[in-house]
């Protein structure tokens, strides 16, 4: 019953995570902030555009010319292109090299996979050698450059190779170079800058900055390419643990141990947590990682009473401490002051004190003989767990509601085990 208790509530705090991820998308996705749309007949009109820090390249916008406005809806047929934040779009035709990049997903293909489409494309660098970035569907991503008029993309793709000795040997295409040499010519040694350049965002920025910086001529605008953003925190609060054993067997002590009901234990948490906040996408992605200290101490208590002048208490305890390196991803949901998140991920714990003890204690009469011995000769010291967690944070603090489950101390196959904690924490970020 008590196992059949624990999954359910489980099962409750999943459905709970998905419900609210769910809402808190459909609600959370307005950041309107000051912008303008170029029209098709020259016209700059300016107003709010909902700022969703793209990661992909958008299709459509949100713009509205005031807060309480209806939103209007545009897409790459209906405006020439727009500018939000520090962020500049403008609308093109232009061919897609489609090809994947992953090698587990490479063909023996050599030919460049062009595909037409009409976008917005991401104004990198502007001036008289311009730079523009696209990136669609399944994390491609292309860049262009701009020749008389015309937007020009930088070709290259990844292809698989038979080669003497190799089965499989990745070869790479890197047309874009010889691109980029004869594009950026003016400066006399771009050669050696290019020479190894890679098919990325910031090498290819630096390129560019290194040509301005070459020639002396100035750009109109440049994006610079957002990084990863790294902080620092606390976190504490309150555990509450309870433990179970199950098996498959029908007799035996493994039996007997499954058939025990733990009980609930209250212990301090916390430690240290540095968090890794992704680019793009308002950073509601994170890697959050936390160097954590957890305990417990539950027991199970039963007493067979014969008669009145004999009696047997037994008693079985487990009292264990861990050094937790937890590694979870983080997705929040920004509203104007506050914020919600859902994580998941595992937890890596580290035995620092482990008590397995059981005891059986004989009254007769008035004597008393106690007995105590271990429950196991070598259980397992190092736990894997689950971690799922939902939270609210505001300015630098957050409060989360955690639920752990492990795969406890039993090292025996036929004895499963399982640690089940729930944390109420409290974090604070520097």
């Amino acid at each position: 019953m008590l196992v059949m208790e624990k999954r359910i509530v489980f099962k409750k705090l999943t459905v709970l995570a998905i419900f609210c991820c769910a809402m808190s998308g459909l609600l959370g996705q307005e950041n309107y902030l000051s912008g303008y749309v170029l029209s098709w007949e020259g016209d700059t009109l300016r107003g709010l555009i909902n700022y969703l820090n793209w990661d992909k390249n958008p299709y459509e916008i949100s713009f509205k010319t005031r807060e309480d406005a209806s939103k209007t809806t545009y897409t790459t047929n209906d405006i020439r292109g727009f500018g939000v934040a520090d962020e500049r779009y403008v609308r093109a035709v232009v061919e897609k090299e489609v090809s994947p990049v992953k090698v587990s997903d490479l063909s023996y293909d050599p030919q460049f996979k062009l595909v037409k489409d009409t976008v917005f494309l991401q104004t990198m660098i502007e001036g008289p050698k311009s730079l523009y970035y696209l990136k669609g569907s399944k994390e491609l991503e292309n860049f262009y450059i701009l020749e008389d008029g015309a937007f020009v993309l930088l070709k290259f793709k990844r292809y698989l190779k038979e080669a003497e000795g190799i089965s499989r040997a990745v070869v790479e295409n890197k047309q874009y170079v010889g691109q980029l040499i004869y594009y950026l010519q003016d400066c006399p040694d771009i050669s050696a800058k290019l020479r190894n350049i890679r098919y990325q965002k910031i090498p290819l920025e630096r390129v560019f900055s290194y040509y301005y910086a070459c020639t002396g001529a100035t750009t109109s605008f440049q994006k610079t390419t957002e990084l990863a953003k790294v902080k620092f925190g606390l976190v504490a609060g309150l555990s509450l643990s309870t433990f179970d054993f199950g098996t498959s067997l029908t007799y035996g002590p493994f039996n007997q141990l499954a058939n025990l009901d733990f009980s609930h234990s209250v212990n301090a948490a916390g430690g240290v947590f540095v968090t890794i906040l992704f680019p793009r996408n308002l950073r509601r992605v994170s890697l959050h990682n936390e160097l954590f200290f957890a305990a417990y101490h539950v027991n199970f208590e039963r007493t067979d009473v014969l008669n009145s002048s004999y009696q047997s208490r037994s008693r079985i305890d487990l009292a264990n401490s861990y050094i937790k390196l937890n590694t979870l991803m983080r997705y929040s949901f920004p509203f104007k002051r506050i914020s919600l998140f859902a994580q998941a991920g595992i937890s890596n714990g580290f035995a620092t004190k482990q008590v397995q003890r059981e005891s059986n204690t004989v009254i007769s009469g008035t004597s008393q003989v106690k007995n105590e011995y271990p429950l196991m000769s070598d259980p397992r010291s190092y736990e894997q767990s689950w971690v799922l967690g939902l939270g609210v944070a505001l300015k630098g603090y957050w409060l989360e509601l955690r639920h752990e489950r492990g795969n406890g101390i039993s090292p025996f196959p036929a004895l499963r085990s399982t640690s089940i904690r729930t944390y109420v924490l409290v974090g604070y970020t520097f």
